[in-house]
Formats: structure tokens, C-alpha cells, sequence
């Protein structure tokens, strides 16, 4: 009798009170979930294909000691195709995804946006272990308005999930898998990001950004790989700034004079992004760029008099370029590889198999750094001197580096936090909701500027105003708040247009 009495209290001690484990094997069932859920449930999905034509919205709030969870009950069992600008829109804290596929199902590009929008109040987020297709952008932070005060979502983290296109979006839209528009200590660790291919307007697409006055944001142990299924555009890999944010107003603090402050990228290894580079800086300052591999792309450039970098012990085929002003410290760097060297170093670089065969210019040859403690496979760079690239070479274990690893729950190398702690500030100007359209300038291309017409502006006018279709863009045709595209009268979109560019580019130094 006591040792019955012994096992309720421990079963009692760990479900919290009040926590319910809620089952759902139905669309229907998943919505009134989502809506009736309370702090600590955990909504557990059944295996099968379920079909959804509405956003779910998350804003119930979790706290640490009781989060809410929805997950499947069997992970790789669950597919949830959504006919809907955004599938999850989480606007409360202490929420977590995991282990279920989301599949966008519109009929066209320009309506699929949003896997998960992480806004407002959205802190500690999580999203583990989810597949994550079809989307422009699969996982989009930004501000929102909260009780009058413009609000960022800080603390989310996006680990061991796979997030990709299975063609090229068909959209003027932003593309940009991961797009994070403010916000503080994100973390986008151990994913494989691949596919990212925007097929109109300017056609240049991230794989990754943090911008909009962001900090302490980290990028560790990915996997970039711009083109696997499918080639073309302008594809880049990781960068702190994007192309850039517009007007004042999206950003926190409602200054987007820094894109983003003392961020890390580690670990990475970013391959077949041979139209531009694999890492770009666009006014971010204080970034720490450290110990990644970099194979056939144009390099990494960090660009404008704000940025500021320590570039170190990374492994590369392009150029490290400083530009327009920008202050670079390069350290133990190998850069210019060439295809002969990447072949006669490694198994099969092209195969994105970085076993080494001779390690003679990389083992031990990197400097110790106290933010790079692990490698890409969480091996420990414990033995005494740094290897050059994402990967430590010290015989403690075999490291595939054509998967990311993927930590569990719970694991050492889990729980790492940004470089600088630095107080939220909630306060900064939002944009304008689900769909702010984040878009890229030129990168660090010399293509110059898009093409940026109204979609509603008449084709007999010969008029094309030059300008990046940025953040805040409607009158580019862009996503409006309401999800749709705005459209205003002819002339005013013309005039309009006009004087965005004419602001963008006294704010800012052209781009190209």
C-alpha cells in the first residue's frame, strides 16, 4: 500500500495540476484545441493527413513551469496541410511545436506565406523537430501592438527541423525561410535549410536572417544548402541584416540604423549557393563569424561603415570582403579554396561529405575562441587548438556531415544562450501584422535594384520605379496586414513609390 502511495505522488509530481494531455485526430478537433487549451496542456495529434483552410491562432498564454505543446503522438506520422496565409500564428508566450509536418496547399505561392508567424508577446517559442514546406517564408518574427506598446517576441528557438521549397516560389513576395524582423537571443540551431529559390522581381532570397534592429541572435550547427532539389535565382545563405529594413517603424526601438547587434554565426556549413555568397553582414554590428564551412558560394561580405565582424577560422572557396566602410578582423581564415583543393582535403565535398583525407592546413591550425566550444556534430573542441571549419578533427567521433545533428531534449548542447544578455525592450514599432513582406535589396550582388511596380498600375504608362520592395511594401503589390495584396489608386501608387525610393535612398547608401 505505501509503495502505491509512493508511485501516485511521483505520478502526481509530474504531470503540473491542472495540465490535461489533449488527443486529436481530426481538423475540427485540432481547432478546438488550439482554441480551448490551457497553461501546461500538452495537444497530442494522431497519425494521419489532416487538410486545414484557417489560421490557427495561438494566444493563450504558457508560462516556464506549464508551456503548451502540440505535437504529434508518433513524430514523422503527422501531416498538416494548410490552405491559408499563415498555419500558426503564435502571439503568446511559452508555446512549442514539435515533431510535425506543415505543408502549405494554397493554390498559388503568394497566398502560402507562413508555416509558424511568431509575434507580439510570442517568447519562448519553440519549434523542434518539424518539417516545414511550401511556404515564402516558413517561420516569420516580428512586432506587433500589445496593450498600445509595440512588442517583440524574444527567446525562440528553431532546432532539428527541415525547412525547404519543392520548386521555386512563383512570387514578387519576399522568400526567406527563417525571417526575423526584431526580436532578442533567437536561436536557429541544427535545421537543414535548403531550396529557397524567389523565381520573380528581383529574384534574390535568403536562406536565414535576423535584421530590424535584432540582437544576441545565434545561427549554430546548420545545414545551408541553397540549391539540393532545384537551381536557380539568387540564393543566399545565413546573414545578420538582410537586405535591410524600412521605414523606422518596423524596427524595435524604431531605429533600423543597426540591423543587428552581437550575433554569432558557428558551425555552419553552407553549401551550393554559386550566385552569391554564403554569409552576409548588412549593417550589423559586433557579429562573431566563427569556424564555418563555406563551399561553393562567393564568399562572406560585410558591408557598410555600421558593421563591424570578427571573421575567424572559417574554411571557404570564395572572398572575405570588406565593403562600403565596413570594419572586418580576419583571423585563421582559409579562403579561395579551390575545387582541386576542396577534392584532395575531403571525402566528398560535393556530396556534402566533409570527412577528412588531409588535414595538414586545417587540423589544430584555428584560434581558441570561448564562444566556439563544440563543433557541428557537438563533438567538444576540447584538445588543446582549434581545427579550422565546422568540424573538429580530433578522433572523438565520426561527424556525417551531410545530415545535422540532431540534439535531444535535454542534451548539453541544448541549452546555450546568446552571446550578450541584454535587457528586452519591448517598445519598438511594428510592422504591419501577419505578412510584413521582408524582402531583400540587391545582397551583395551588383545587380542593382528590383523592379518594383504597383501590381495594379496600368502597363500602358511607361513608368518603372526603381526601388527595393522593403519591409513595409504595399505599394509594391505586397502581403497588407488583412493578408491580401494592397492595391491602391493608380496614380497614388506611382506617386507613393516614387517617394519611397527617393526616402530609402537618402536614408541609405545604394546598394550594389
Amino acid at each position: 500500500m505505501q509503495s502505491i502511495q509512493v508511485l501516485l505522488l511521483v505520478a502526481s509530481l509530474a504531470t503540473p495540476a491542472g495540465a490535461a494531455e489533449i488527443p486529436v485526430s481530426s481538423a475540427v478537433s485540432l481547432i478546438k484545441a488550439i482554441n480551448d487549451v490551457a497553461p501546461g496542456d500538452e495537444i497530442v495529434i494522431a497519425s494521419g493527413a489532416y487538410e486545414l483552410d484557417q489560421t490557427l491562432y495561438c494566444d493563450i498564454a504558457g508560462d516556464a513551469a506549464l508551456p503548451i505543446t502540440v505535437r504529434a503522438e508518433e513524430p514523422g506520422t503527422v501531416t498538416l496541410s494548410v490552405d491559408a496565409t499563415v498555419g500558426f500564428e503564435v502571439s503568446a508566450p511559452y508555446w512549442t511545436f514539435q515533431d510535425l509536418e506543415v505543408r502549405g496547399a494554397c493554390a498559388d505561392h503568394t497566398s502560402c506565406e507562413h508555416a509558424f508567424h511568431i509575434t507580439g508577446e510570442a517568447d519562448h517559442t519553440t519549434v523542434r523537430n518539424c518539417v516545414l514546406v511550401d511556404y515564402n517564408a516558413q517561420i516569420k518574427g516580428n512586432g506587433d501592438t500589445v496593450g498600445g506598446t509595440m512588442t517583440f517576441p524574444d527567446d525562440v528557438l528553431i532546432e532539428n527541423s527541415e525547412i525547404y521549397n519543392t520548386s521555386p516560389r512563383e512570387t514578387g513576395n519576399p522568400v526567406t525561410p527563417i525571417d526575423v524582423v526584431g526580436g532578442q537571443r533567437w536561436i536557429v540551431r541544427a535545421n537543414f535549410i535548403h531550396d529557397h529559390e524567389k523565381s520573380r522581381s528581383d529574384r534574390i532570397s535568403y536562406a536565414a536572417f535576423f535584421k530590424g534592429n535584432s540582437r544576441d541572435g545565434i545561427f549554430e550547427r546548420n545545414l545551408v544548402v541553397c540549391e539540393f532539389l532545384h537551381s536557380g535565382g539568387i540564393r543566399l545563405g545565413l546573414s545578420f541584416g538582410g537586405g535591410g529594413s524600412y521605414p523606422d517603424s518596423i524596427c524595435e526601438d524604431s531605429n533600423c540604423d543597426v540591423e543587428h547587434h552581437d550575433g554569432i554565426m558557428r558551425n555552419n556549413i553552407i553549401a551550393n549557393c554559386p550566385a552569391d555568397v554564403g554569409i552576409y553582414l548588412n549593417e550589423a554590428e559586433n557579429s562573431l563569424i566563427y569556424n564555418n564551412t563555406i563551399y561553393n558560394t562567393t564568399g562572406i561580405d560585410v558591408r557598410f561603415s555600421v558593421s563591424t565582424a570578427v571573421v575567424a577560422n572559417n574554411i571557404l572557396d570564395g572572398e572575405i570582403r570588406d565593403r562600403d566602410g565596413s570594419t572586418v578582423t580576419s583571423i585563421a581564415n582559409l579562403e579561395g579554396i579551390s575545387l582541386s583543393q576542396w577534392d584532395s582535403w575531403f571525402e566528398s565535398p560535393e556530396d556534402l561529405d566533409f570527412s577528412l583525407l588531409d588535414g595538414s592546413q586545417i587540423v589544430d591550425a584555428g584560434e581558441n575562441f570561448s564562444e566556439v566550444t563544440d563543433d557541428f556534430c557537438t563533438n567538444d573542441r576540447d584538445d588543446g587548438a582549434t581545427d579550422i571549419g565546422a568540424v573538429e578533427y580530433d578522433g572523438d567521433s565520426t561527424c556525417d556531415t551531410t545530415v545535422p545533428y540532431e540534439a535531444t531534449e535535454g542534451d548539453d548542447h541544448t541549452g546555450d544562450t546568446a552571446a550578450t544578455d541584454t535587457a528586452a525592450n519591448d517598445t519598438a514599432a511594428t510592422d504591419s501584422g501577419s505578412t510584413d513582406t521582408a524582402v531583400t535589396d540587391s545582397g551583395s550582388t551588383d545587380t542593382g535594384a528590383a523592379d518594383c511596380v504597383p501590381e495594379d498600375s496600368d502597363p500602358t504608362i511607361n513608368i518603372v520605379v526603381t526601388c527595393e520592395c522593403i519591409d513595409d511594401c504595399s505599394t509594391c503589390g505586397c502581403q497588407s496586414s488583412a493578408g491580401q495584396p494592397s492595391q491602391p489608386p493608380r496614380l497614388l501608387s506611382l506617386l507613393t513609390a516614387v517617394a519611397g525610393c527617393l526616402l530609402w535612398k537618402r536614408r541609405r547608401l545604394v546598394r550594389g
